[in-house]
């Protein structure tokens, strides 16, 4: 009851400072820090640790008028979270003693800012920002918990202690500008250093998805990135396998299950990337009509935001149609697509005709295919761009294959 009266209390605080940013901010900042020092239990404190660092941040970009600085924001909050946990015995034990119980609150509000902060860094907002700085600074953090883990994994040489920081930075190097992926992997060696168990489970789902959101901007063909990850993978396992070989029957032969699982993960990722390889050689080319676009800025390059006109079609207004389906294609001498019918199932098509998956949000049609990216300083080449050309496969499956102009003819970057 109190959970839900404190939420009730901050959500009429915003609705009553919605005019005032800036006293909005700074009420909820407040009521953060006295939430935090006067409630008992473990809920309202850990809920006021986030909403104050939400309001500080907020009120910090607010003032800057910039979104940049929530960006830059992530690397002081995962600062704090490290020292937090490399300094809390000290921390412990210079607490007053009706302040240690607040400890547990703070250090899980901390957690989970650092990931919605990692989170929200993965996401473009069309605006330039350090990433490569805040790279360097988390790669600082990743050594100084590597230099706490290495005593206990018995690594005391200290040529092979240089090795493993060497190696930790030439892997991280490649993600320089995806701070978000070496920020979930520092969150991953905290929690599993300390013993937080919970934590490190949801600090890996973070990595998880960091890895799937780099592997997809990565500027290569599927088949290479699905190479590089299966021996990624394997390098990985080996040197895990090799920094762990002491160890118990029982471990080992969990170790063998686990590597395991692992081996049949990758099996699953390249059959995956295997099958869009198929869809690219063997699907049917069909075009579909942009509306205009203008071109944003990427961190790797640049991008097209991809709206089609059949995303509006009239066929929408029926109340009947699924959210998602099967969209029925009409395909002119040009290749031209146009949407004659929305199904939920597979159905017989007539001569001319091509299905392709679809779903519905917010009343707009979505194919799958609403981002294109190209080389940077290409944008004044693919401001011509009238048609999205895609590659759809007998089941319904499309992959965007590239622009094409008003002939119908494949754009091509200039090199």
């Amino acid at each position: 009851m109190n959970i839900t009266l404190y939420i009730a209390g901050c959500a009429l605080i915003a609705y009553g400072l919605n005019k005032s940013t800036n006293a909005l901010f700074i009420a909820l900042a407040i009521t953060g820090i006295f939430t935090f020092f006067l409630s008992k239990g473990f809920i309202l404190p850990f809920l006021s640790v986030i909403l104050f660092i939400i309001s500080f941040l907020g009120e910090l970009a607010y003032l800057s008028s910039s979104i940049q600085l929530l960006q830059i924001a992530v690397v002081p909050v995962l600062a704090v979270f490290l020292f937090t946990n490399l300094y809390e015995r000290d921390i412990l034990t210079g607490l007053k003693e009706n302040l240690v119980s607040k400890y547990t609150p703070f250090h899980s509000g901390l957690f989970v800012s650092c990931i919605c902060l990692l989170a929200g860094l993965s996401v473009n907002y069309g605006i330039p920002a350090p990433y490569w700085l805040l790279s360097i600074f988390i790669w600082i953090g990743i050594l100084l918990i590597i230099q706490r883990i290495m005593p206990v994994m018995e690594v005391t040489n200290p040529v092979s202690q240089i090795g493993i920081c060497i190696l930790c930075i030439l892997i991280c190097l490649p993600t320089m500008f995806a701070p978000y992926l070496s920020g979930s992997l520092l969150l991953i060696l905290i929690c599993f250093h300390y013993g937080y168990k919970a934590e490190c489970a949801a600090a890996l789902l973070l990595f998880i998805y960091a890895v799937s959101k780099y592997y997809y901007d990565l500027n290569l063909s599927l088949l290479v990135k699905s190479i590089t990850l299966f021996f990624t993978g394997i390098i990985f396992m080996i040197a895990w396998y090799y920094f762990t070989q002491k160890r118990t029957k029982h471990e080992k032969q969990s170790r063998i299950l686990i590597i395991t699982n692992l081996l049949l993960l990758l099996g699953y990722l390249n059959w995956s990337i295997y099958q869009k390889e198929q869809t690219l050689r063997d699907g049917q080319l069909v075009l579909f009509e942009l509306a205009p676009v203008d071109p944003r800025s990427l961190m790797q390059g640049d991008y097209m935001s991809l709206r089609y006109r059949e995303a509006t079609s009239d066929l929408l207004g029926d109340t009947q149609v699924a959210t998602h389906g099967y969209a029925v294609l009409n395909i002119d001498s040009n290749r031209v697509a146009r949407i004659v019918r929305l199904k939920d199932a597979l159905e017989p098509l007539n001569d001319n005709e091509l299905i392709i998956n679809y779903k519905i949000v917010n009343d707009r049609l979505f194919l799958g295919a609403e981002s294109f990216f190209f080389e940077e300083g290409q944008d004044t080449l693919y401001q011509k761009a009238t048609y999205g050309g895609l590659k759809v496969n007998a089941k319904g499956e499309s992959l965007l294959v590239g622009l094409y102009d008003k002939d119908f003819l494949l754009i091509k970057p200039d090199r």
